[in-house]
């Protein structure tokens, strides 16, 4: 008793130093120990091709079934130009006169000139104003001086006079009479005793069709990779993919001004106005990944990690709808979870749980970290195990998971204030 009155201070120190020495312990053992688990997983490669439909009805989308939604995209964009006007037409006035017309009858009969009937001749044409009939009643009577006898029979000439007008004008219409050189479809024969007169030049600038056209053509000049890139900026190509083989770009008819064979005054530039539609299909990434998924065949322990270089190759339309066909590259591996593998190594040796876990089809190499040199067993503390996954093709290249939101995830018990503790005394929120 005497001496742990006389040494009081010893006692409490080596009372103190064991507590710290058992707090210390409590500590390695219980608190101290996580492992940092790093498992490498090596994926299958696979090609996927697989004949779809394709529905632009989005209630009409059935995976299951194989029909996608094809969303339609397109701007519209007015343009204008203007244009030189190189046409020409004299809007003088037309030349005026008239034609003899006769034909021989060797019997009772009619012949008729209508108005609008056309008599050319040097190349310039000039039409009758009005109808006219030549006619034969028959009798030798009718005809005593106008006639001849070609094969001992009478044939009775009826002639007959009709106006006529130039079919444009110009001065060049305003010609001498001619009594051969005429021309006519009708049943009639054609010369002119009297001049054609009155006819004047007066030459105006106007729009003709092939400045419409050749305006048209330096309208869309370019303006297609333009409208192509606006188009496709309004598209979110991460998540839509663009099928090029429906992509157009279709011209409104075009309103010039003035119109075709109008006047263009002075100082005046006719105009061109269009209306051009861009348009393209697109079909939603994820939608096509799904029905990949839908459509492959998996044994129960193997999911599908990564989705490539989807595409739709030979996409055509036919009566029934559109159709083609989805090609893509599809990387395969064990289907594990982060919370079945940290039940399955949880309170094991080291050494065992990497077995464990590397002994799982699929998986390539596993890494165990202990926190500290002395923790030779895997916590039964899931939140003191943590899980790192490493994904790689077969030539090793990096592949990211895409969560399709329902991956098991472990739960992770939460402190009244929203935080645990980690090994290294601080919060994890």
């Amino acid at each position: 008793m005497a001496f742990f009155v006389d040494h009081k201070k010893l006692a409490i120190f080596l009372g103190l130093l064991f507590i710290a020495l058992a707090a210390v312990l409590v500590w390695a053992l219980v608190f101290a120990p996580a492992v940092d688990v790093f498992v490498s997983i090596k994926t299958d490669t696979n090609n996927f091709s697989e004949a779809v439909n394709f529905v632009k009805e989005q209630d009409k989308e059935d995976i299951k079934e194989g029909k996608l939604y094809l969303e339609e995209r397109k701007i519209e964009k007015e343009n204008e130009v203007e244009f030189e006007a190189t046409g020409k037409k004299n809007v003088g006035e037309k030349a005026t006169g008239e034609v003899v017309i006769y034909s021989y009858f060797s019997a009772k009969g009619m012949n008729a000139v209508n108005a609008g009937t056309r008599f050319t001749i040097s190349g310039l044409s000039y039409v009758a104003n009005e109808n006219v009939t030549l006619s034969w009643d028959g009798s030798g009577k009718s005809c005593e001086n106008d006639h001849i006898i070609v094969d001992g029979k009478i044939q009775c000439l009826i002639s007959g006079r009709v106006g006529v007008t130039a079919v444009e004008a110009g001065e060049k219409y305003n010609i001498a009479k001619s009594s051969t050189g005429w021309e006519t479809v009708a049943n009639v024969a054609v010369y002119s005793d009297k001049e054609m007169s009155g006819g004047s030049d007066h030459i105006i600038t106007v729009v003709q069709q092939s400045d419409i056209e050749k305006a048209r053509n330096e309208l869309n000049a370019g303006k297609e990779s333009e409208n192509k890139e606006k188009l496709y900026e309004t598209i979110n190509q991460d998540d839509n993919l663009i099928i090029e083989s429906t992509f157009k770009t279709t011209t409104s008819a075009t309103v010039s001004t003035p119109a075709v064979d109008e006047e263009v005054k002075d100082g005046v530039k006719p105009t061109l106005k269009t209306t051009t539609t861009t348009l393209v299909y697109t079909v939603d990434k994820t939608k096509m990944e799904e029905l990949i998924k839908e459509k492959v065949n998996l044994s129960e322990n193997k999911k599908i990690f990564e989705i490539r270089n989807v595409y739709i190759d030979g996409f055509k339309e036919l009566d029934s709808g559109f159709t083609g066909k989805i090609k893509a590259v599809y990387f395969t591996g064990p289907k594990i979870t982060e919370t079945e593998l940290v039940e399955k190594i949880m309170g094991k040796g080291l050494g065992d749980a990497s077995r464990e876990i590397r002994d799982i089809e699929g998986i390539s190499a596993v890494k165990m970290n202990p926190s500290y040199p002395w923790v030779m067993k895997v916590p039964t503390d899931s939140n003191r195990i943590t899980m790192s996954f490493e994904i790689k093709d077969q030539e090793g290249n990096e592949i990211k998971e895409k969560s399709d939101g329902k991956t098991e995830e472990k739960t992770e018990e939460k402190t009244e204030e929203g935080a645990e503790e980690k090994s290294d005394g601080s919060k994890e929120e």
